[in-house]
C-alpha cells in the first residue's frame, strides 16, 4: 500500500510516519464509545487490531504491545489475544516473556503445546518431549497425537532409533509404516524399510506412495534393476497417479528408459 511505499524510501519516510498516523486516528475513531455488545465488543477488536498492525509496519514495536495491553484491559483477556502478544514477543526474540505468555492461555494443552513448538525450533528437543509426556498423562484422549510429536522430536535432533521406537507406538497404519520406513532409510537400513513398505502396499489409498518410495529405496540401497522395475510397476500400476508421472520423469531422466504410463516400454 501507499505508506510501505512511503517507508521503503528515506526520503519519504517521514511522509510514509504521517499517514500511517492519519490512519491510525481514523482507525481509532472507528472504536465504539460503548463496548457494551458483542458487535460493539468485535469492533473496538478489529480497530485496535488495526491499529497494532500499523505500529508494526512503521517499527513502532512498544506501541504495538501498548495496544494490545489497552485490549487486555478493556476486552479481557482471551486466548486469541494472548496469541497476538506471544507473536509479538517472538518477534522481537523475547522468547521467554512468549513462553510466559503462552502459559497463560485458558486452554492451557494448546498453550503448552505452543511453548513445546518453541523449544523445538530452539533445538531443546528434550524438554519439549517432557511437555508431550505430561500432556499425555493430562489429555488422555490424544495420547497417540502427544505419541507421535515425542517421535518427530527424536527424528528432528537425529535419534533416529529413539524415534522409530515412538513412532511404533502409534496405531495409525500406515502412516506409522511410512515414517519408520524413512527413518530405516536414513539408517541404511534398506530391507527393513522395504518391508514395511511392502506392508503398506496393501493399503489402497497409499499403495501409489509404497510403490514409489520402495522405487527409491532400491536407488538408495544401490540395487539399481530392482529400483528400475519398481518404477515401471508404479507407471503400470497406477497410470492415471502423479506419482505414475514422477516415475516416469525418473526412468528418463536417470536411466534413459522410456515407458508407457501403462508401463510398457517405448520402442
Amino acid at each position: 500500500g501507499a505508506i510501505g511505499h512511503f517507508l521503503r524510501d528515506e526520503k519519504t519516510k517521514a511522509q510514509g510516519l504521517e499517514l500511517a498516523d492519519s490512519v491510525i486516528a481514523m482507525v481509532g475513531s472507528l472504536v465504539p464509545d460503548l463496548l457494551d455488545t458483542e458487535e460493539a465488543r468485535g469492533a473496538a477488536r478489529d480497530s485496535w487490531y488495526r491499529i497494532a498492525a500499523l505500529y508494526g509496519q512503521t517499527g513502532r514495536h512498544s506501541e504495538v504491545l501498548a495496544t494490545y495491553q489497552k485490549m487486555i484491559k478493556v476486552l479481557g483477556e482471551d486466548d486469541g489475544l494472548l496469541s497476538s502478544v506471544a507473536e509479538f514477543y517472538k518477534g522481537r526474540d523475547q522468547r521467554d516473556k512468549a513462553r510466559a505468555t503462552y502459559l497463560k492461555f485458558k486452554d492451557q494443552i494448546k498453550g503448552q503445546l505452543a511453548v513445546a513448538a518453541m523449544w523445538r525450533e530452539e533445538g531443546k528437543h528434550d524438554t519439549a518431549i517432557e511437555i508431550y509426556k505430561t500432556l499425555m498423562k493430562q489429555d488422555g484422549d490424544n495420547t497417540d497425537s502427544y505419541q507421535w510429536s515425542i517421535g518427530e522430536c527424536y527424528e528432528e535432533s537425529g535419534r533416529l532409533r529413539n524415534a522409530i521406537a515412538a513412532y511404533g507406538k502409534v496405531d495409525n497404519f500406515p502412516t506409522t509404516y511410512f515414517k519408520m520406513a524413512s527413518c530405516h532409510r536414513r539408517l541404511k537400513e534398506f530391507r527393513t524399510a522395504l518391508a514395511l513398505y511392502t506392508q503398506c502396499k496393501v493399503h489402497e489409498g497409499k499403495a501409489p506412495d509404497a510403490f514409489i518410495e520402495i522405487a527409491y529405496t532400491y536407488e538408495e540401497a544401490g540395487e539399481r534393476d530392482n529400483a528400475i522395475r519398481a518404477f515401471q510397476l508404479t507407471c503400470k500400476n497406477f497410470p492415471k497417479s502423479g506419482h505414475a508421472s514422477r516415475a516416469h520423469s525418473h526412468l528418463q531422466d536417470k536411466y534413459g528408459i522410456n515407458v508407457t504410463l501403462g508401463g510398457a516400454k517405448e520402442e
